[in-house]
């Protein structure tokens, strides 16, 4: 064989072997490639699975708090309410005819002598009210600056009971803001 017929077949065969090598290579960066993609899709999903659970999160997030930005509305709406019921019934109290009024003032005396004893001294709020209480022999100490009712105090001026509208709206304030609540929003 001749020089050159080796120098064309080594040739030859270099040219085959650098195709294959060639093949090779490109057939291991596909692999790579798709490998690649693969995991980097894979990536991807699990990235997305996490941002679709925080956006769920989030909207939970979102949701619950203005449900309870709403309540508190409606608390401090109904909270109003119960407020002006209760300045409603002061007035009424208040402002009822003398009758009316007197018969509230029995009644309240009638508490201070339950008490405090039988000889409860009284500070009055309205003028009028002192005849109608040294009619029925309390001893009239003198004025308080409120709407309406008494102060009763215990003969020795020790022990003193707030009979006015607030006094006993304040004492009884939780009791009647659950009737009043149940009244109003049932």
């Amino acid at each position: 064989m001749s020089a050159e017929k080796i120098i064309n077949e080594i040739k030859k065969d270099a040219e085959k072997e650098k195709k294959q090598i060639r093949k090779e290579i490109e057939q291991k960066i596909k692999e790579i490639k798709d490998t690649e993609i693969t995991q980097a899709k894979q990536i991807a999903r699990e990235i997305e699975k996490e941002g679709e659970k925080r956006i769920e999160n989030l909207k939970k997030i979102l949701i619950s708090k203005s449900i309870q930005e709403e309540k508190k509305k409606i608390l401090k709406k109904k909270e109003e309410l119960i407020i002006k019921s209760f300045e409603k019934a002061s007035e009424k109290i208040k402002d009822a005819d003398r009758v009316e009024y007197e018969k509230f003032l029995n009644v309240i005396l009638k508490q201070s002598k339950e008490k405090l004893g039988d000889n409860p001294k009284i500070k009055i709020t309205i003028e009028k009210d002192k005849k109608i209480i040294e009619k029925q022999g309390f001893e009239v100490i003198g004025k308080i600056n409120a709407d309406a009712g008494i102060i009763a105090f215990s003969s020795d001026e020790k022990v003193s009971l707030d009979l006015t509208i607030h006094g006993i709206m304040d004492r009884k304030k939780e009791k009647l803001r659950k009737k009043i609540g149940g009244l109003l929003f049932s």
